[in-house]
């Protein structure tokens, strides 16, 4: 007798990512001490039949892992793991698919999409905190994307050169043509005290 039952498979010692992810699975749907048994099994979401026992079966839908860095994921979030609603996903795609998230539909100039706020900040360069208070505020998708951050929008003259300055979001007012004399001041002076050494 083995110490340790033998698979015809030969993926378990060393256990390989796939049949990591297959046992994963498993232990979170079907096992209730599992920490994240609440956030599948205990909501309803289960393996297939033809996967529970039969771990070449799995591996024959999925196939292997891309990268190290992917991992099994649900393509429909709230559907159980079986053929055609699993893949292999970049940990971006796997934030993008959970349930916790704020979806919203976005105009493109192919069309209506819908987009979770993360995609929409990547998408258009607006931080997804400034686009998700300014939809809690009342904005439409289109008004969050389109509007000016206040941090870089307050264009006051500068007292001391008249040049427009822009206010901070640290509050400090900075205006780049005293900026800039004041570094040309400080350059002179360092060369006229490098002359008198």
């Amino acid at each position: 007798m083995t110490m340790f039952p033998t698979y015809k498979h030969g993926e378990c010692r060393p256990m390989t990512k796939e049949y990591s992810a297959w046992r994963s699975m498993k232990h979170r749907c079907l096992n209730p001490t599992n920490p994240y048994f609440a956030d599948y099994g205990g909501r309803g979401i289960t393996v297939c039949a033809e996967w529970l026992e039969d771990y070449l079966s799995f591996l024959a839908h999925v196939g292997r892992a891309p990268t190290k860095r992917h991992s099994i994921g649900r393509i429909k979030n709230d559907q159980g793991y079986c053929p055609g609603n699993v893949r292999w996903e970049t940990d971006v795609e796997q934030n993008n698919n959970s349930r916790l998230n704020v979806r919203v539909e976005y105009e493109t100039p192919s069309g209506v999409i819908e987009v979770t706020l993360a995609e929409l900040a990547r998408m258009t360069g607006v931080r997804r905190q400034l686009l998700g208070q300014r939809i809690a505020r009342g904005c439409s998708v289109a008004e969050a994307v389109q509007k000016p951050s206040q941090k870089n929008s307050i264009k006051v003259a500068c007292p001391k050169c008249g040049g427009e300055y822009t206010k901070g979001a640290d509050g400090k007012r900075y205006c780049s043509a005293c900026k800039e004399e004041k570094r040309r001041v400080r350059n002179r002076l360092r060369q006229q005290a490098g002359a008198h050494r």
